[in-house]
């Protein structure tokens, strides 16, 4: 025997009581008319006591056989008395079942005698004896050598058989198992049994109980049944075989649940007795297969050191860790002092295994139709509804239970089917309280207002006070059998609760009853009693069911309407660009598109439109977005956000389409009722992580502004595209843990599996706890990065918090490869081309500069000029780029963003940074340049750029501490001022230090002003600049900047300068400027306004770079001002006036 087996032997010994509550478990009580076993040897071997188990198969109206159908999910309950999954013991519980459709079970049954069946298979009568095992398998277990490797302790065998055990040291026979199978798990040997699920209080021992369980292993056995390995048997020409796999897939495999020592009640986290739901095997067995249950309850103690799992029968006799009785003095203070004390240990039970069985059931045949809404057959769950307990108080009961429904507080879809059936007796001790007839089981179903109440709800429709459903089932035929049980021949005026006819108390019906399948029709909670066993103050028999929407249901409601919504706006989409691209065609006319003036032939001239203009003003041609106000609005969103529109359609159908592909993937997969809301979410998550990367990428997106579908898609919004995934990630996250924690309740409440072990016990479990909370720290960050704030006497910069904690995306990243099985589909490309930046930006940020000429040119802003180290090339560049600047001095990681201030045409490139003392990185910068408390210097000309920088020289500039200081730069990157020359009009609003990208942008165009030849495009460029600072000394950092622009005429005829100032305003200091100067705020709607009519007709490009209140007011003023599209349709003009608003986001 191979050892790998063995390994598990010790740690599946069992010490405890166990007993089946549902389905009614037997312990070998029959029709027995007491509350104690007759023969507790007549079927099996249990350890139990004589107390437990329920009658069956009684005289008269009490017999019957559960019957389950094959695929509904079963409520299996018990109670073991010595705990588990406490300090005090190990424990495995396993749990088995097998048909009479092997040749070790055939001829399963009860039986009537509860006498021990005769061994002899030509005994007579044998039919009236109970029977599970038959006696091919208890002949060959009693033939078969016992594993020789096993640990006996100090018992003495009385046999070398598989008989004889050291819980069985006698070879004592009960029914015809085997007793070393019952004793062991794994077996060795090929059983009949197949497993169902184990439990262990360690889990690490899960993968060796699945993969050796003989659901998917297969056994080897011997043609003579004496040998028991393969050596022995083919040593002795025998034949080996090797086979019996049930190929049904490993068991489920899980802790147990924790319940107290010399306690027979509920688990201590649920509120439940141990509990299972198994949805019984589908396509496996035949119609009517009698099958049998099993419960295997295993403890042993600690005593056997850290390495019980490996104590074999080298630790036999003399070399026993533990003794029979051993009697010492164990305290060790002296003979007669301290001792000798004997302890209570019998190694015959050191561990002991307990056993419990159910009664005899059948499997039926699934019917083939069943109506189940939008879901198929296949799909719609069957539950079964049932009783547990038996007649008498808690005392004469014990340790079986009173009456109640099982499954408790049973929630399911709409459509459902609940397979509602009970059994009972007629041989309940005679002594046992109850109602109705004594000694017997009945019970029956009603619907009660709450659990509070005892009163059953009417279904009288004149007593009906609201629409409210009453009842679960509109089959008032089911509700009916529910309620009276069909019960005949009754005499409505007996008051003798033993009066056979006494169909109140439910006499005249038989102690089993099969409704049949109900189906779940109705949505609410329903709370459900029996009337003859709900006693208020001496027991209850209540439960609730909750019904809710079936899944399908929902999930093709939502598909259905944004089926719809989507046809809709795809229809809408194709026609507006159908109607653009033809403007001549019907469809132009109804989105009111067309050019109204042209003929088929040509178009109108000027002349001709403006001679008509009166014309067109008194009898405008009626369009759809004149006769509905709506659309025009619509349309006219429409058109100022097509970029953004086209985005978002695509960002919800994507969220959507994730959400319902991984809905309806795992419909079907698991048995818990929100788990495939939870794995909508998680594929929410999985497409949501990755399109998060997109729009941070920015060399990607540098590259895009140069392809021809810049235009189509909103680049300028990257950073709140990445913003607005970021909260669809936090959606995401809470919708899939918040339903994957209602799992775990409900796994609590139904499978008695605690919410830590169902959280905990896996994989997905702790590394997705361990994600959610790096989320929620780079969460956090994020909306701090702006701050500086102090804590515990530290400053931290809240912008180096940001940049360091979002570089927690790498383990989120790797973790989520652990967490979700798929992700990496998902991921995998995303992260290349992450990969494929962060390599480019490695590259690009090795590029080392030195400083040609250093000044403070302003308040509190410091020019740099700056040239490449190597002098090879030239740093290249666009203007109103910007590019990411380190000074490894300061710390060589971190790269801060900045505007290039210079024009491509000089031979240097420059950045003027704002750095006050509450600037960190910044002003440390200026720090290391040695201008700490220096005073603005003169700014360069800005005419043309020198063939050679400027020497560093002046009162300002520090050539001795900075010249040796190399920066490294990242860049350059794209950004929305770039459009610029797009457009033949501009306004470029800059304010404060945001004047930046502007200036680099001024600076090239009034060079190619001075270059440019006939219609360039630069010649042609009308530019409105506006200024907004905080006060007068601001403008000093670019004063004579443009004091130089406005002197050249090429240029000056093309550039309006307007500088506003929002602080106070001393009129003593106040200069005579060639440029337009202004105390207060800019009014954007007289500024539009006066530009949209000097410039009818046009396209003008709004540029800003600013804060977001500024932001709000430009893009308002924009929308505006410019030509309604349906007004455009009744004016002389055949081109809209349109401003075309552009914000700089870093």
């Amino acid at each position: 025997m191979s050892k790998y087996v063995l390994t598990a032997l010790l740690a599946t010994y069992a010490n405890g009581d166990c007993y089946i509550q549902h389905p009614r478990g037997s312990n070998n009580k029959l029709n027995e008319q007491s509350n104690t076993v007759s023969n507790n040897q007549r079927l099996f071997d249990s350890q139990n006591n004589d107390n437990s188990g329920y009658q069956a198969n009684a005289t008269g109206a009490g017999q019957g056989i559960m019957q389950f159908y094959e695929g509904s999910w079963l409520w299996i309950e018990w109670n073991n008395q010595h705990g588990s999954q406490s300090p005090y013991l190990h424990n495995q519980i396993i749990l088995q079942y097998t048909c009479d459709d092997t040749v070790y079970t055939t001829g399963m049954r009860d039986g009537t005698t509860t006498n021990k069946i005769p061994t002899d298979p030509t005994a007579p009568n044998l039919d009236q004896y109970g029977q599970h095992e038959n006696q091919q398998w208890y002949s060959e277990c009693s033939t078969r050598n016992r594993n020789g490797g096993l640990f006996t302790a100090d018992q003495n065998l009385q046999g070398t058989t598989a008989q004889y055990t050291r819980q069985n040291a006698a070879g004592t026979r009960h029914g015809l198992e085997c007793p070393e199978e019952r004793d062991y798990y794994p077996y060795w040997h090929p059983t009949p049994w197949r497993d169902i699920a184990v439990c262990t209080d360690t889990p690490t021992q899960c993968p060796f109980y699945q993969q050796n369980s003989q659901n998917v292993m297969n056994l080897g056995s011997c043609s003579n049944p004496l040998y028991n390995n393969q050596k022995d048997c083919q040593y002795n020409l025998a034949v080996w075989t090797v086979g019996g796999a049930w190929n049904v897939g490993p068991p489920n495999c899980t802790i147990c649940p924790t319940t107290r020592n010399n306690h027979n009640g509920d688990t201590v986290n649920s509120g439940q007795s141990p509990n299972y739901m198994w949805q019984i095997p589908q396509g496996i067995h035949a119609d009517g297969a009698k099958c049998v249950l099993r419960i295997r309850y295993n403890i042993t103690t600690y005593d056997f050191g850290s390495d019980s799992w490996n104590v074999f029968s080298a630790a036999n006799g003399a070399n026993s860790p533990v003794k029979t009785n051993p009697a010492s003095d164990f305290v060790g203070l002296g003979a007669n002092v301290t001792g000798p004390l004997r302890l209570n240990i019998n190694t015959a039970q050191f561990g002991r295994t307990f056993q419990d069985r159910s009664h005899v059931f059948q499997i039926r045949k699934r019917p083939s139709s069943l109506p189940c809404g939008l879901r198929t057959n296949e799909a719609c769950n069957i539950y079964n509804l049932n009783v547990r307990g038996r007649r008498g108080n808690i005392q004469q009961t014990y340790p079986a239970v009173e009456y109640d429904f099982v499954p408790p507080n049973l929630q399911v879809y709409r459509n459902d089917y609940l397979h509602i059936q009970w059994t009972g007796s007629d041989a309940n001790d005679q002594n046992n309280a109850g109602n109705g007839r004594t000694g017997t089981d009945r019970n029956n179903i009603v619907i009660i207002p709450s659990v509070g109440k005892n009163y059953p709800t009417s279904l009288n429709p004149l007593l009906q006070t609201n629409s409210t459903p009453i009842h679960f089932s509109n089959d008032n035929v089911k509700i009916a059998l529910m309620a009276y049980l069909n019960q005949t021949g009754c005499d409505y005026y007996t008051t003798d609760t033993n009066n056979n006819n006494n169909c109140k108390t439910l006499n005249r019906a038989a102690a089993y009853q099969n409704i049949g399948l109900v189906q779940a029709e109705n949505l609410g909670k329903f709370t459900i009693m029996s009337t003859r066993n709900n006693a208020f103050s001496n027991r209850e028999q209540k439960t609730t069911l909750t019904v809710v929407e079936d899944p399908t249901t929902i999930g093709g409601g939502i598909g259905i309407g944004l089926a719809g919504i989507g046809i809709a706006a795809a229809c809408g989409f194709f026609g507006f660009s159908y109607a653009k691209k033809h403007p001549k065609s019907k469809m132009a006319k109804l989105y009111g598109v067309c050019k109204s003036n042209e003929t088929d032939d040509e178009a109108l001239s000027q002349s001709d439109v403006d001679s008509n203009a009166d014309l067109l003003e008194a009898a405008p041609k009626k369009t759809i977005f004149d006769k509905v106000p709506f659309l025009a609005s619509f349309a006219e969103w429409y058109s100022w956000n097509q970029p953004l529109v086209f985005f978002f359609v695509f960002f919800v159908l994507c969220q959507v389409g994730a959400w319902l592909y991984g809905y309806f993937i795992n419909l079907n997969v698991s048995a818990l009722p929100y788990f495939p809301y939870a794995k909508g979410f998680g594929k929410m998550l999985d497409f949501n992580l990755c399109f998060v990367l997109i729009p941070v990428l920015r060399n990607f997106l540098s590259f895009v502004r140069t392809t021809a579908v810049a235009d189509k898609l909103p680049l300028d919004e990257n950073l709140n595209i990445h913003r607005w995934t970021a909260y669809t990630i936090a959606i995401a996250a809470c919708g899939h843990i918040g339903f994957h924690f209602a799992d775990f309740v409900y796994a609590q409440n139904y499978l008695a599996v605690p919410i830590y072990i169902s959280a905990l016990a896996n994989v997905p479990g702790p590394t997705g706890f361990v994600i959610a909370f790096l989320m929620m720290i780079m969460f956090l960050t994020a909306f701090l990065k702006r701050k500086i704030y102090s804590l515990f006497g530290y400053r931290f910069d809240g912008y180096k918090l940001f940049l360091k904690i979002h570089r927690l995306w790498i383990p989120i990243y790797a973790l989520m490869w652990l967490h979700g099985s798929q992700f990496w589909q998902f991921s995998v490309f995303p992260l290349l081309f992450m990969a494929l930046e962060k390599y480019i930006q490695s590259r690009r940020a090795k590029l080392d500069v030195k400083i040609v000429e250093a000044k403070m040119a302003g308040k509190d802003v410091l020019c740099l000029k700056m040239q490449l180290l190597s002098g090879r090339k030239k740093f290249r560049y666009k203007a109103g780029q910007y590019l990411f600047l380190c000074v490894p001095e300061i710390n060589e990681t971190e790269f801060h963003p900045f505007t290039i201030t210079s024009a491509p045409e000089d031979n240097y490139f420059s950045c003027h940074i704002r750095c006050r003392k509450d600037m960190d990185w910044t002003y440390s910068l200026r720090q290391t340049l040695g201008f700490a408390e220096q005073t603005p210097g003169e700014m360069p000309l800005a005419n043309r750029s020198p063939t050679t920088p400027e020497a560093l020289g002046g009162d300002t500039d520090n050539e001795d501490e900075n010249n040796g200081l190399v920066l490294r730069v990242d860049g350059p990157y794209g950004s929305a001022s770039e459009e610029v020359f797009d457009f033949e009009t501009v306004i470029l609003v800059g304010a404060g230090i945001g004047v930046t990208p502007f200036i680099s942008i001024i600076k090239s165009l009034s060079y190619k002003m001075q270059l440019a030849q006939g219609e360039d495009t630069a010649a042609c460029m009308s530019i409105y600049f506006y200024w907004i600072c905080r006060d007068q000394a601001e403008f000093d950092s670019f004063k004579d900047f443009f004091d130089q622009i406005i002197k050249i005429d090429r240029f000056s005829n093309h550039l309006e300068l307007n500088m506003y100032v929002t602080g106070e305003v001393n009129l003593k200091n106040i200069k005579v400027e060639a440029y337009n100067q202004f105390a207060g705020r800019p009014n954007w709607n007289r500024i539009f306004k006066e530009k949209a009519k000097k410039h009818a007709g046009s396209e003008i490009g709004v540029f800003l770079c600013g804060p977001g209140p500024i932001a709000q007011q430009l893009a308002a003023a924009s929308k505006m001002h410019s030509t309604k599209r349906n007004k455009h349709l009744h004016t002389s003009s055949s081109t809209r006036t349109i401003f075309k608003f552009h914000k700089e986001n870093f």
